[in-house]
């Protein structure tokens, strides 16, 4: 599908003598770059530029690879990426060692500096899946029609334990990777302070213990948010959470129902949460955004001794009807202590765009 009879691509060379043959069942021929002991066998992106010729369609890398274990580093993996798509090439990245480093070593994926490329992985190595495997691939998404007319015919009928356990491990990769710990919990939270509930039971943390709760979708809060939500609900001991939001400057966010809006007291203490333009001003315009206007920012802390009576009361009728699952708190008398955020809060991670944007700013 990528590649047809007569077409030329590169594979590293010592390298997985595999690849030839696969490249053969399409007519394909492979052009080795070879890797020198005195580089660490570090894949050098020069030596393309004499050997790429009208035949030269891609690169198929493998990183960590078999035999050698070089691991292609950001900087690298960018350098090729913006090479291959001069050429107007594909690259396809064999990642199924992910992970499997040397000592001191750190693994990059593709995926952290292009969109546009092919990126191959399976649980069968670092996840150590045994009997029936599974893998999975990254495309581009200019090529989803044509990937979804080879997975067709390629794939069936994985077994059932086969799949659970390939759930289990793909929700842990990203933070495993990176030392993190990661808890498994019951799918079926109604909430997300729930989900943490049930962490502070499994980890049996102290009652006493204040937890703050980042959510994945907001990877540019900066750390002193983070300090701060701590901070106020340390220092408000009749709290059993603290939350930050900040100043609503338009007419579009003061109206748009995906914006959580938030009213308190002169004190700091929250009065109510809603997706509706709160506080109404009556007889305004609609333009109008009143100086009171505040964004609630997803960002909280928790007592734990308040995280066990949370989660073993009922969903609350305005949580049901907002689905926000803060009102429940309010409904049953907890004090939720909130401030504007001391730094702004950049924009979440709702969109592939938004994503884009991250990963622009996250690449070294």
């Amino acid at each position: 599908l990528l590649f047809n009879r007569g077409d030329e691509v590169f594979l590293p060379d010592p390298g997985y003598p595999c690849n030839d043959a696969f490249l053969a069942q399409v007519g394909a021929k492979s052009a080795r770059i070879h890797l020198k002991a005195c580089e660490e066998f570090v894949f050098n992106t020069n030596a393309l530029e004499t050997l790429w010729s009208s035949c030269s369609k891609g690169i198929l890398l493998a990183s960590p690879p078999n035999p050698l274990g070089a691991v292609l580093d950001n900087i690298l993996l960018q350098e090729i990426a913006a090479f291959v798509g001069r050429k107007n090439g594909f690259l396809i990245l064999d990642e199924i060692y992910q992970g499997l480093v040397h000592e001191n070593g750190s693994y990059s994926s593709g995926l952290a500096v292009s969109d546009d490329l092919f990126v191959i992985n399976s649980f069968s190595k670092f996840f150590g899946m045994t009997g029936w495997r599974l893998g999975w691939v990254v495309i581009p998404s200019s090529a989803t029609e044509l990937f979804s007319r080879l997975t067709q015919n390629l794939i069936i009928s994985p077994n059932a334990p086969a799949q659970y356990a390939a759930l289990a491990a793909f929700s842990k990769e990203a933070m495993m990777i990176h030392g993190a710990e990661v808890v498994m919990t019951d799918p079926h939270h109604p909430s997300g302070t729930d989900r943490l509930a049930e962490v502070a039971r499994l980890k049996d943390w102290d009652s006493s213990a204040i937890v703050v709760n980042l959510q994945g979708d907001e990877p540019l809060m900066p750390v002193a948010n983070l300090e701060q939500v701590a901070e106020l609900l340390n220092g408000h001991p009749e709290a059993s959470i603290a939350t930050l939001c900040e100043p609503i400057e338009t007419a579009d966010a003061f109206h748009d129902a995906s914006v959580v809006k938030v009213v308190a007291d002169a004190s700091g203490r929250a009065h109510y949460f809603s997706r509706s333009p709160i506080p109404h001003v009556r007889g305004a315009d609609e333009a109008f955004v009143p100086a009171e206007a505040r964004r609630h920012v997803g960002l909280y802390a928790y007592r734990v001794s308040f995280l066990a009576d949370f989660a073993s009361q009922p969903v609350a009728p305005l949580e049901q009807l907002e689905s926000l699952e803060q009102l429940r708190a309010l409904h049953c008398g907890h004090e939720i202590r909130i401030a504007d955020a001391n730094e702004p809060v950049p924009a979440g991670v709702d969109t592939q765009k938004d994503l884009d944007a991250v990963r622009r700013l996250m690449t070294p």
